[in-house]
């Protein structure tokens, strides 16, 4: 398969990718909730952030932790 078949591949691998995403995300209401994170002496060290569903917060583990964790199952 020649690189520019493939690059084009890859993008419709990506958006359809994204399509599913959207579908589930609408289909379990999902948003997203931030907080800001601080080290001891109340400097910043960055945002994590959480989903949430039905306008409630999920804290058990950041959209990163759950993507890595997926990636890392497959």
């Amino acid at each position: 398969m020649d690189e520019e078949k493939e690059f084009y591949e890859m993008m419709n691998n990506a958006e359809s990718f994204k399509n599913e995403l959207k579908a589930l995300i609408e289909k379990y209401d999902v948003s997203v909730w931030e907080s800001d994170q601080y080290n001891g002496i109340d400097e910043f060290c960055g945002t994590d952030k959480y989903f949430k569903f039905n306008n409630m917060h999920y804290p058990v583990n950041t959209i990163d932790d759950i993507v890595y964790e997926l990636l890392k199952a497959k």
